[in-house]
Order: C-alpha cells, then sequence, then structure tokens
C-alpha cells in the first residue's frame, strides 16, 4: 500500500522511476493509515484507531493512544481487574502478566498490593472484601467510632456495632466471661469482680479496673461506682452487706458474720 502510494506521487509528479533506496526513506514519513499521524511516529500505520493522542478506551484489547500501556490496568498500579486476569493487549509486550483482584481499577491507591488497609476509614483499600469496621473479623463492628459501608464490598455497614476491642476475636459479645479475670470479654460493661450485680464483691475474689468496663469500675474516671467489698456470696444478689438478715434461716444474708441461730 505505502509502495503504491509512492509510485503514484512519482508518477504524478512525471517521475517515471522510483529506486528502493528512495522507497524505503520516504516510508517513515508517510501516514498510510490515515489518521494524522506518520509512520515514523505511529505504533501501527495500518490502523487508523491507533496513534499518539489518541483518547484510549479501556478494556478493548488495543493500545489506542500508544503509549505501550496495559490496556487492563487503568490506574497503572500493576493490577487488573479479576475478570481481565491473564489477557494481553494487542502489540504490547509483557501485559497479560499483572495479578488480578483489583476492585477499583481508577484509583491506584486501592489493589491487592495496599499495606496496611487503614482501618475504620470506610475503605476496603487492599481489595480483601471484608468489613473496614470489624477488623478482627469476629462479626461484629467496633463501638468505638461511628460505624458505615464500606467501599467495594457490597452487604458492608450491616454488622453489630458493638465489639469493645476490635483487634482480639475472642472478646466480643458471643464471647464467653469467666468472672474474676479482670476481663469484660462479652463486651457487657460490667464488672469482672461483681458478677451478682449487687454493688459489692466478694474480697475472696479479689479486686481490680475491669478491662473494656473501666467507666464502671474505675474511680478515677468521673461517674463511675466501682463495687463496694463485703459480699460474701457473689453468686447471689440477695447477699450483701445491705441485705435483710432473717433469723433462723441459716443464712448469713448480710454477710455479717453472726449465727443465725
Amino acid at each position: 500500500m505505502r509502495a503504491l502510494s509512492i509510485v503514484l506521487v512519482a508518477a504524478l509528479s512525471g517521475c517515471t522511476w522510483v529506486s528502493k533506496a528512495d522507497l524505503d526513506e520516504r516510508l517513515p514519513e508517510l501516514d498510510d493509515d490515515g489518521d494524522g499521524v506518520v509512520a515514523k511516529d505511529d505504533c501501527d500505520d495500518n490502523d487508523p484507531n491507533r496513534f499518539p493522542g489518541n483518547e484510549e478506551i479501556w478494556y478493548d484489547g488495543v493500545d489506542g493512544d500508544c503509549l505501550g500501556g496495559d490496556d487492563f490496568d487503568a490506574d497503572e498500579d500493576g493490577h487488573v481487574p479479576s475478570e481481565y486476569e491473564g489477557i494481553q493487549t494487542k502489540d504490547v509486550k509483557g501485559t497479560g502478566l499483572a495479578p488480578g483482584g483489583d476492585c477499583d481499577d481508577d484509583n491506584a491507591d486501592v489493589n491487592p498490593s495496599i499495606f496496611p488497609d487503614i482501618p475504620y476509614d470506610g475503605v476496603d483499600s487492599d481489595c480483601g472484601g471484608n468489613d473496614d469496621f470489624d477488623q478482627d473479623n469476629d462479626g461484629y463492628a467496633t463501638n468505638t467510632v461511628a460505624y458505615g459501608p464500606t467501599a467495594y464490598v457490597p452487604g458492608s455497614g450491616e454488622l453489630p456495632a458493638l465489639d469493645c476491642d476490635d483487634e482480639k476475636a475472642e472478646v466480643n459479645p458471643d464471647a464467653e466471661d469467666p468472672p474474676y479475670d479482670g476481663v469484660d470479654s462479652n463486651c457487657g460493661g460490667d464488672d469482672d469482680f461483681d458478677v451478682d450485680k449487687d454493688g459489692y464483691y466478694d474480697e475472696a475474689n479479689g479486686y481490680a479496673v475491669t478491662e473494656y468496663a473501666e467507666a464502671a469500675t474505675d474511680p478515677d474516671i468521673e461517674g463511675a461506682t466501682p463495687a463496694s467489698p463485703g459480699d460474701c456470696d457473689d453468686d447471689d444478689a440477695g447477699i450483701n452487706p445491705e441485705a435483710e438478715d432473717f433469723a433462723y434461716d441459716g443464712i448469713d444474708s448480710d454477710c455479717g458474720g453472726e449465727d443465725d441461730f
């Protein structure tokens, strides 16, 4: 096609013979596909839809702007959407090798290589598919920040926001809460040393500020009402120093230590 063009030009100009050397010299200056870019500057002078400066149409498998990029990695972050993994871009070496998993190919700050994924910003930056407000993946969102959906995670934002420690999966409202270990494991907000919740603790079990329930047990926190000592049965709320002690029932209800008989 290019050779024919030169021959026609030569014929019209009155020239009857064009050498191969002349032809080879002129070829790079021709625009065989008529896209306005000469062959030496065009990445494909046989395709009018491929030339420098052209608008790139992403995901059609063609390097339309001749920049040599992967047509399936629009944000150039080294990851392609999963549905395009392994697909090469026409005439662009090295494409088709980028890993998939990119959940936003318009944002280079969102891809599986992002580390760490900043928690509680509402964005699944590493495309892991996790609720951004449930860092320990225990099925409960943190109760320390405002809760909402996570971008790129369909169906997120529906968890109960009741987790008092979102870094420990063993601490959540469904966890078993052993008494007297100083940890409010089920996030109930209760004093771990006042099991019967009568406002008194048994000194035999010791006493300390309860982790995750500090507001209820730490006297240095305004409004806190720590339990008082003197309980002799922490499994029965009816037995404590303020209870009425009925004679002859065999129970030291007020923990006074007297013989009930």
